[in-house]
């Protein structure tokens, strides 16, 4: 499996994997790390692939009948598992400038109390509702799956989190906006 520069130093050997092969339809098959490439596979000459990537191999543990050398596959590596992690899904989780995060009636100097920006001039915020209005909430953030985002600090077990389009909050949903809780895991937002 070829693994980009940016995740290769988050593999180990010995590292649990799941391997789907497209032709072994609905089986998920386990394996370890068992080698890792110590240099980066370079790209054919007069190729425009930029791509650095390491070469790892994987041990398939129990290895069906059926598996055949040369067929397609896709490997999911676990590099870091937390079961007690407080998360929310992805795209709740977005970027502000202090001047973004300044409320209607607020002047900056009250954002600069409530929110630190990093270096670059941005806070991590979730919005939570607090009496029908979204209120932004600066928070650390951990590991990461494909849906969920893990929560290190900034919020607590049971508070009602914003959730919806990545645009929506991303982009339209401004500190202090009015809201409108439409069900279980559904508002709307006025910006």
């Amino acid at each position: 499996v070829n693994v980009d520069e940016n995740d290769i130093i988050s593999i180990e050997i010995g590292q649990h994997a799941e391997i789907e092969v497209d032709a072994l339809l609905d089986q998920v098959l386990t394996g370890v790390v068992a080698e890792i490439a110590s240099s980066a596979n370079t790209a054919a000459e007069g190729s425009s692939d930029q791509k650095t990537e390491f070469e790892i191999k994987i041990s398939i543990i129990d290895p069906p009948a059926t598996l055949r050398p040369g067929m397609t596959a896709a490997a999911d590596l676990f590099t870091k598992t937390n079961e007690n992690a407080l998360s929310v899904p992805i795209q709740s989780v977005a970027v502000r400038t202090l001047d973004q995060l300044t409320m209607p009636g607020e002047s900056r100097e009250d954002a600069e109390a409530k929110y630190i920006a990093d270096r670059d001039g941005f806070v991590e915020i979730v919005f939570c509702i607090e009496e029908g209005k979204a209120v932004a909430k600066q928070v650390e953030t951990g590991i990461q799956s494909d849906e969920l985002i893990e929560i290190i600090s900034g919020l607590a077990e049971g508070e009602e989190v914003v959730t919806g389009s990545y645009r929506a909050i991303s982009r339209d949903l401004s500190n202090g906006a009015v809201v409108t809780v439409t069900g279980e895991g559904d508002s709307e937002g006025e910006a």
